[in-house]
């Protein structure tokens, strides 16, 4: 230790097991301080040339002798790093061998570490750097969680009187001290001790069950929280009324306060019903959110109105009160902690806010609100950027609790001042250029980061609005009949404002070339925006299509302008640059065009929104009354056909330029793939509609686009001869055709739809092509092809009425042999590729099969037939049984010839999903027979996969042990080999779950025993492979085990003692993995296999998986355990227990004799343990049968285990 030696003999005072007299490697200084450096700054030393060897030497320190000096090492070292893990281990040690010390030694070393955290000890800085800090309080903290008891009327010394009086008062006292920094410290107490306490588990891993968290966290709650907040309003509200408040005090005062109405308050109030909620949440939700819904809330108990919502709101108050002053809003942390407490405020709901208190309620809302818009208006602060948006989510949480309804029934000045102040506030926002300058207003905004604030403050604003607009939809009757057409007024005017500004950005974009607002290139980010704005557009949905559709024309007709100058002559810069304008700009009208007038289409069936509805209804009035008959050609009345007028003439401006081979920079295919999305969208809600699905019938929008219009005929007419001209005739457009296809398939999937494709010509300019093989059509990629197929297979499946359009089709056809030729027009492409393939012999094959061309042809063969294997059903069944079948052993075939060859991964993957999507599409449409044939094709094809893989071209290795049986494999498996095992899993999953109209036992047994033959084969290429780099394989493939033995516990129980014991093997290999997901889901499968050997096992069959129980309680007691694990554990076990409770005494018995072994004489901590494990299973009333009450008692019992047993087995 150089100069500042600690001498090897060094009793400590605290520590009851601390040795007079110490030795070893591990008692060397010069080791200690160079694992600390070495793990800290990374400063490697001859000693421990890397950080593996110095975290090792600093865990093993936490076992040996040199744990009992740490204490003296952290006040002496003039090392802050060597401090920083010094006191680490002393917290480590603290709470391993708490059951040794005794309550005036536990104050002691608190007592202790507080005068560190002083720097009252010599004078030592390293003291005083706020990490150490922060690291001692860390560790009071945890003295004080862990020494708080339960029991409200304990007497002993460390009772929880004790604990909450000790924290009260030392709180009290150092927040008195005239001395500034036992002040900011007793802050620092008050605000580790609150964060150690708020966890449902503990930072520093105390070894204690889930239920001592919540006690102790309710126990908190009920006795100190209130206390504390009354002490902080005090002391900060005596800071602000100083002449010059001092920050240092001020911030962690305010931080203190946060983290206090930050709190997840128990608002069942019961320790025992907050215990199950968390235990759900964290052990058994894999979704669960820590911010979900139930915790944006600050919902105390009723106790706490006084404090927050009676005596004329002191903590509200005070709030306001601060932000009032210069020196606060100068100073950027602590006028944000003030904004955020306010936001914090206006979540308060629950008990203290009762809904049936609708005046209270209210008076707290327009006090919110009115407060928040007042200091909203104080724009001399350090950082304008942040007021705006702080001030923006205020609001925004305010409305959306206590809606805006309750101000505008009893403060409607307020609510008028709020619509003001959001209009107002939204149109400078978007009136900011880049010199921070106000166009729009008197005021300037002046932004130190100006997109990132922007954005967020006018995302809030949209909120605000459309919160705003969906309570009035809702409650329409409540509102007065003003409050629709004033809102009206100002979403028009935000809207253009929001139009206008959009515009300039595309401008800026298109002049740089450079993404300004990548965010609006996120699809997801994007899709959210454009919702809230078009929520805007749809209160003023007039104005805004008239206006989107006006910009739309104008820009068609720039386009059109430039087209023609191209002809004769090469644009100049400026024409350039305005094509490139148009462009841009017309990505972000059609996206705002497409959703105001519809919504998404994935989820429910796609509707013409009611706002829109109604709209057109009351044009459809005017037109009537004007004596307008509502042709197509009078389109201006009606906004919507307007709308989608001006749309369509863009798209045939497009597919002009693209028939006329012009493909140059007036055709941009981002703009293209905009079209396309925007058809997607409006074609699934306007283009010939269900009018069942609507109360209010637009005549006028039914005569232009409803199935039996002549005016629908030609909107259909231009939409599938944009998706013709887009693949057929731009050629290289890969990207545009694949959105192209899926445009077409998803709109076929409508009957009215399909029933009107064969009345075009596209249709059938593509159908030729098609079966005319074109390179246009068979250069697309396959999953473009498959879709463009699908959508084929859905017509013909519906039923084709005549010919083509200019046919005379003067002789009677029938439906059937229109259906009958065009089948074969489809069979004929894949039938002639195929035959290609099954007249070379295997020796020609082998040589041909990795060719380009050959292995191209097979992919378009597949794609093809996935095609047909997508389309869904009775209709379509029937080109499926008569023709996809056809192909299963060839395609077996492929997949052997193919599985491990680089070139032909394409046509292998393709195959897969050609039965994954078949199995999903097909197999609950067909009977016994075809059912039969499906499977013994899936499992055609997992076979030759799962053999080729592990025995063919790419040769297993022994030199690594997997789960499963087998070795190792010398290659690594690629991110491709991995989708095609989680494909061949979804193929196992949808045959296994599938719901047949005829479930006789034949199909079911013969259904059951393919999936459980996959399974098998499967779960060998997994022990061959190297899948353990991809837990989603294991993940899916657990959850398939699951399911398996679940619904079909007869087979795991037939199979063969060696495929048992590979399942058990692949189990526990999951049981050991690092991914807790991947752990959850081997414990699942574990339950599953458990309940199956209570319902059908035998008895030695439960002991034989005794092992398995073993591990489990190995995993409980001795294992790293995260709380998260608890409940499926302990669903794992509690069948176990109950298939073989005489393996359960013997593991117990040998647990039990083990300890006693250890501890020798230490009768309490051996009578511990015995009594854990005999109350595991007669606590609480646990019944030994399987059943969800008893499932939730041992829960409960492995909980307390846990806690008494566990503990006792580390400290030992």
């Amino acid at each position: 230790w150089g100069a500042h030696p600690i001498p090897t003999n060094h009793p400590s005072p605290f520590f009851p097991h601390a040795r007079s007299s110490t030795s070893g490697t591990m008692e060397s200084g010069g080791e200690f301080e160079a694992a600390c450096a070495a793990m800290s700054i990374g400063r490697f030393s001859s000693r421990f040339p890397d950080t593996k060897r110095a975290e090792a030497y600093l865990e093993a320190a936490k076992r040996s002798p040199l744990r009992y000096k740490c204490l003296d090492i952290a006040k002496k070292t003039r090392l802050d790093y060597v401090a920083f893990h010094a006191i680490s281990i002393v917290r480590h040690t603290i709470v391993k061998e708490w059951g040794s010390l005794q309550g005036k030694r536990v104050m002691g070393i608190r007592k202790e570490l507080l005068s560190m955290a002083l720097g009252g000890n010599n004078g030592n800085k390293v003291l005083l750097n706020p990490a150490i800090q922060k690291q001692l309080m860390h560790v009071v903290a945890v003295i004080t969680k862990r020494g708080w008891s339960v029991e409200a009327d304990s007497s002993s010394s460390s009772s929880s009187s004790s604990s909450s009086s000790w924290m009260l008062q030392e709180t009290k006292r150092m927040l008195s001290d005239q001395n500034t920094t036992v002040r900011v410290m007793g802050l620092r107490l008050c605000s580790a001790v609150i964060d150690e306490i708020a966890s449902e588990g503990s930072n520093s891993a105390l070894g204690q069950s889930l239920e001592f968290h919540a006690k102790v966290r309710f126990s908190f709650e009920r006795r100190c929280l209130k206390s504390l907040i009354a002490l902080m309003i005090q002391f900060v509200g005596a800071l602000s009324s100083s002449p010059s408040i001092d920050m240092k005090l001020l911030i962690p005062g305010l931080q203190v306060i946060q983290q206090i109405l930050s709190w997840k308050f128990c608002a069942t109030g019961s320790v025992q019903a907050a215990l199950r909620a968390w235990s759900k949440g964290r052990a058994g939700n894999e979704d669960y959110d820590d911010d979900s819904d139930e915790y944006q809330f600050l919902q105390p108990g009723k106790d706490w109105a006084e404090i927050l919502v009676l005596n004329n709101n002191p903590v509200l108050r005070l709030m306001f009160s601060l932000y009032n002053s210069k020196a606060v809003r100068g100073d950027q942390q602590a006028s944000h902690l003030v904004r955020e407490n306010i936001r914090l405020l206006a979540s308060v709901r629950g008990k203290v806010l009762p809904a049936t208190e609708r005046k209270l309620r209210a008076e707290y809302a327009n006090k919110i609100v009115s407060g928040t818009l007042g200091m909203a208006k104080m724009l001399s602060c350090c950082d304008v950027g942040a007021h705006v948006l702080d001030c923006c989510r205020v609001l925004s949480r305010a409305v959306d609790n206590y809606k805006f309804l309750t101000l505008v029934l009893h403060a409607p000045k307020t609510a008028q001042h709020l619509l003001q102040y959001v209009t107002e506030t939204a149109t400078r926002i978007l009136h900011v250029d880049k010199g921070g300058c106000n166009k729009g207003g008197d005021e300037v905004l002046d932004f130190n980061d100006l997109e990132t604030w922007q954005n967020e403050s006018l995302d809030q604003l949209l909120d605000i609005l459309t919160g705003i607009l969906l309570e009035i939809r809702f409650n329409r009757r409540k509102f007065p009949q003003n409050v629709g057409a004033v809102l009206g007024r100002y979403c028009e005017t935000i809207f253009a404002r929001y139009v206008q500004k959009r515009l300039h950005f595309a401008t800026e974009e298109a002049r740089s070339g450079v993404e300004h607002q990548e965010q609006f290139h996120d699809d997801e980010y994007l899709n959210e925006h454009f919702d809230s704005v078009a929520a805007l557009a749809r209160a003023s949905c007039g104005p805004s299509l008239e206006l989107l559709s006006k910009l739309i024309d104008q820009r068609t007709s720039l386009l059109a302008g430039a087209a023609n100058s191209k002809t004769q002559r090469a644009l100049s810069a400026d024409e350039t640059f305005r094509v490139r304008e148009a462009q841009e700009q017309l990505f972000y009208l059609l996206r705002l065009l497409g959703h105001t007038m519809a919504d998404s289409a994935d989820g429910e069936v796609p509707q013409i929104p009611d706002e829109l509805m109604r709209l057109s209804s009351a044009a459809s009035s005017s037109a009537s009354s004007s004596g307008n008959n509502g042709n197509m050609n009078s389109g201006e009345v009606d906004p919507l056909v307007k709308a989608s007028q001006s749309v369509l003439r863009y798209s045939a401006f497009e597919s002009k330029l693209i028939k006329a081979g012009r493909l140059d920079e007036t055709l941009s295919p981002f703009t293209a793939i905009t079209l396309i999305w925007f058809l997607r969208r409006w074609g699934l809600s306007y283009l010939m509609p269900n009018e069942s699905l609507y109360s209010t019938v637009s005549e006028r929008l039914w005569r232009a686009f409803g199935q039996d219009s002549k005016s629908g005929l030609m909107a259909l007419e231009a939409v599938v001869d944009k998706v013709a001209t887009n693949i057929l005739d731009w050629p290289q457009s890969f990207e545009v055709a694949e959105h192209t296809a899926t445009l077409l398939c998803d709109l076929s999937r409508s009957r009215k739809v399909r029933e009107k494709l064969a009345q075009t010509k596209a249709w059938w300019r593509l159908v030729e092509a098609y079966a005319a093989k074109k390179t246009a059509v068979m250069r697309l990629l396959p999953s473009a092809l498959s879709k463009l197929l699908q959508a084929i297979c859905f017509a013909v499946a519906e039923g084709v009425e005549g010919g083509q359009p200019n046919e005379s089709n003067t002789g009677a056809v029938s439906r059937s042999a229109r259906q009958r030729e065009i089948s074969e027009r489809i069979a004929q492409p894949i039938q002639e590729i195929f035959a290609k393939v099954r007249r070379l012999q295997p020796a020609e094959f082998d040589k041909v099969k990795r060719s380009v061309e050959c292995v191209k042809q097979l992919e378009v063969a597949v794609a093809l037939l996935r095609g047909i294997g997508m389309t869904s059903g009775r209709a379509s069944f029937g080109l499926y049984h008569s023709f996809l079948a056809g192909f299963f052993p060839t395609l077996a075939q492929l997949v052997d010839a193919y599985a491990g060859v680089d070139e032909g991964r394409g046509v292998v993957s393709g195959i897969i999903r050609l039965f994954v999507d078949t199995a999903f599409a097909q197999l609950s449409y067909c009977g016994p027979p075809q059912a039969a044939a499906l499977v013994q094709g899936s499992l055609h094809i997992i076979r030759a996969y799962t053999l080729k893989q592990k025995n063919g071209e790419r040769k297993a290795s022994m030199g690594d042990k997997r789960p499963g049986g087998g070795g190792g494999d010398d290659e690594e498996p690629d991110e491709q080999e991995e989708e095609d095992i989680l494909q061949i899993l979804s193929l196992l999953e949808n045959l296994s779950n599938t719901n047949l109209d005829d479930r006789s036992k034949q199909t079911e047994e013969r259904i059951a025993d393919g999936v459980m033959e996959g399974v098998v084969h499967v779960m060998g290429m997994l022990g061959q492979r190297r899948m353990i780099h991809f837990p989603t394989v294991y993940m899916s493939f657990y959850r398939l085990l699951a399911e398996v033995v679940v619904n079909r516990p007869k087979k795991l129980m037939s199979m063969p003692e060696q495929l048992q014991g590979r399942v058990l093997e692949c189990v526990q290999f999951a049981l050991r993995h690092s991914d807790s997901q991947v752990v959850k889901s081997g414990l699942r499968s574990l339950r599953s296999i458990a309940l199956a050997i209570i319902r059908f096992g035998k008895g030695e069959k439960g002991k034989q998986l005794g092992g398995m129980m073993r591990f489990l309680f190995k995993m409980l007691l001795f294992d790293p355990l995260s709380s998260e694990l608890i409940i499926p554990i302990a669903d794992a076990l509690f069948p176990f227990i109950l298939a073989s409770q005489q393996a359960f005494g013997e593991i117990a018995k040998e647990i039990i004799h083990n300890h006693k072994q250890r501890c020798g004489n230490d009768t309490a901590a051996n009578e511990r343990v015995s009594r854990g494990f005999e109350a595991l299973l007669n606590s609480n009333g646990l019944k030994r049968e399987w059943n969800h009450a008893n499932r939730l008692v041992f829960q409960e019992n492995v909980r307390v285990f846990i806690a008494s047993v566990r503990t006792v087995l580390e400290t030992r």
